[in-house]
């Protein structure tokens, strides 16, 4: 960071959203969170296992798509459902 530049002009983005990061983008700590959809990696993944099984083509690469939570968006259902809940640590 130059000596001109404040810290409320740094864009800070995580990956992923577990209980820590949702709450530091809550506190304007962070800007944004993308998030990946493990739902939807897991179901393609099966179906590219259940393809090379049957001796079928699978694709690659594969992108699952992500999502952008920001404090304006975060309680969207469209957002809030790939929160992370709990804490697996």
């Amino acid at each position: 960071m130059r000596s001109t530049e404040t810290a409320e002009s740094v864009v800070a983005i995580a990956v992923d959203a577990d209980e820590a990061e949702i709450e530091a983008l809550n506190e304007g700590l962070l800007d944004a969170l993308v998030i990946q959809q493990p739902y939807e990696m897991g179901y393609v993944g099966f179906k590219q296992a259940v393809a090379a099984v049957k001796g079928e083509p699978v694709e690659t690469p594969i992108g699952t798509g992500t999502v952008t939570a920001t404090k304006a968006n975060i309680a969207d259902p469209d957002v809030a459902k790939y929160l992370y809940e709990g804490n697996c640590i």
